[in-house]
């Protein structure tokens, strides 16, 4: 007599399989049979399917793009700090909006990146998931400590006469959003958050460029807010704190100071130091914004010459700013 169990198979054929006899065939021991095939299957198949555990998890990967001030690219052992903020998703699917930038508590926080020939971290860092988007958020320098991510603290150099103080100063920020979970690289572009003041001092009536050189002994930019703040979310770099006195770096015949964003009205800019005389160059405005470089050419008269002091005009970072000194 032939019947079948529960997954179609021969229930004879079955239960010789696991060594038992049917020795009577009324509708008891039947029932009785398909009772015992029931359990036996489940653990069978169980025992003999070794389910795959696949790891689906996207490493993060990071690129970065960058015209640094002195440097065209970023050098060995720069370090950067890493936010990356998960986006939501619309009930449809349609859509995807972009995570609000927390302090903590984002899908990554400061993480420190380093360059060596590429961006490495310590730990190995992955996406959300497979299909989830994400906003990206870098600075540099890197620093341990971040409070509030509105208002991180940098100090930058007073003395900035030497190449290495001078790029100690550079703050950059970059953005990329709504990023794909991929294995290709995320593309950062990281923009200067500082502003530049170029000087250049030449030689006027009573000078030539070998006597103005031995004559000026010092160079000052004056009346600069040192401290600054960047609001990492939307990349706003301000200065902030007591103005001070920054001493420059002489880039071969241009003296470079970085400067915060700041707004200076009526106030002393630049002094020099002439013949152990200062000379003072005043400025109506001068608005030091993020990524521009503001120049000032000064032209020094001997005294004697009675000269007066005359400043050019200036327009979007292009006109120069300067003047005759006497």
């Amino acid at each position: 007599m032939n019947f079948y169990g529960l997954d179609g198979k021969n229930s004879v054929e079955y239960l010789c399989h696991h060594n038992l006899t049917l020795k009577v065939m009324d509708k008891k021991t039947i029932l009785s049979s398909l009772c015992l095939m029931a359990a036996l299957l489940p653990a069978c198949k169980q025992s003999s399917i070794t389910p795959e555990v696949i790891d689906k998890r996207i490493p993060i990967k990071i690129a970065t793009s960058i015209s640094k001030v002195v440097d065209e690219s970023f050098e060995t052992g720069d370090k950067i700090g890493l936010y990356v903020v998960n986006a939501s998703q619309s009930d449809d699917g349609s859509t995807w909006t972009a995570g609000a930038l927390l302090d903590t508590g984002n899908h990554l926080d400061n993480v420190c990146y380093t360059y060596d020939g590429g961006w490495k971290s310590i730990v190995q860092h992955f996406w959300k998931d497979a299909y989830t988007k994400a906003d990206f958020y870098c600075y540099y320098p890197y620093t341990q400590s971040v409070n509030k991510t509105a208002e991180m603290h940098f100090e930058t150099a007073k003395d900035q006469s030497t190449k290495g103080a001078f790029k100690s100063c550079e703050i950059l920020w970059g953005k990329t959003e709504l990023a794909s979970p991929s294995e290709e690289y995320v593309a950062l572009h990281t923009s200067h958050r500082m502003s530049q003041l170029l000087i250049r001092v030449l030689p006027g009536k009573g000078f030539t460029e070998e006597t103005l050189e031995q004559s000026l002994t010092k160079v000052t930019v004056n009346n600069i807010m040192t401290d600054a703040v960047l609001n990492l979310e939307s990349g706003e770099l301000q200065g902030k704190g007591t103005a001070s006195d920054i001493s420059p770096w002489k880039d071969g015949d241009t003296y470079r100071a970085m400067i915060a964003p700041q707004t200076i009205e009526g106030k002393q800019l630049v002094s020099l130091v002439v013949d152990d005389m200062e000379r003072n160059l005043v400025v109506e405005r001068i608005e030091f914004t993020s990524n521009t470089r503001k120049k000032c050419t000064i032209t020094v008269n001997k005294i004697n010459e009675g000269i007066n002091v005359d400043i050019g005009g200036w327009e979007e970072d292009e006109i120069d700013y300067g003047g005759t000194l006497n």
